[in-house]
């Protein structure tokens, strides 16, 4: 299970009618929209530039960016933590139980979900395996909320009762 990445996504107009916004986040680079992580307004950056100060803007734009930076180095240490964090073998089956409790997700999904990432040996599998099955659904809102649960197990990390 692999591909992460920390991305910084930065949202312009050409005529400058509309915002420029710059967000960070993590996401998986082999597939189309893969964002495990980020992408929040409160992390994000967004200002209108039409009779703003050339310097002004340049000054929000790059604290922006500083920040967006940050917000990657976040994701990308706990991905590195979580690969040093081996788990249990029965931490699977408490992971899928606690968190679809936590998420709504149905005992069919549950099931899927508990097949995919059977195998784990890592935290980090259990994110990525978590993320790659999100994007198998066919069911939008069902994708993305496993995909927020993926990047919520990344934050949280794991239990220390599920650590060998």
């Amino acid at each position: 299970f692999g591909g992460l990445k920390p991305a910084i996504h930065i949202r312009n107009t050409e005529d400058g009618t509309g915002r420029v916004r710059i967000d960070s986040g993590m996401f998986r680079s082999y597939c189309t929209n893969g964002v495990i992580f980020g992408w929040s307004g409160k992390a994000g950056m967004a200002a209108e530039h039409l009779g703003k100060s050339t310097t002004h803007m340049e000054t929000k734009v790059a604290l922006a960016i500083a920040e967006a930076a940050e917000s990657c180095k976040l994701g990308i240490d706990k991905f590195i933590e979580a690969l040093n964090v081996r788990i249990k073998e029965d931490a699977i089956n408490r992971v899928v139980e606690e968190w679809s409790s936590v998420y709504n997700i149905d005992a069919e999904c549950s099931d899927l979900w508990f097949q995919a990432i059977t195998g784990s040996k890592t935290w980090a599998d259990v994110v990525m395996a978590t993320s790659d099955f999100a994007g198998t659904l066919s069911d939008r809102d069902l994708s993305t909320t496993l995909e927020e649960a993926s990047g919520a197990l990344l934050i949280s990390g794991a239990p220390h009762r599920l650590r060998i």
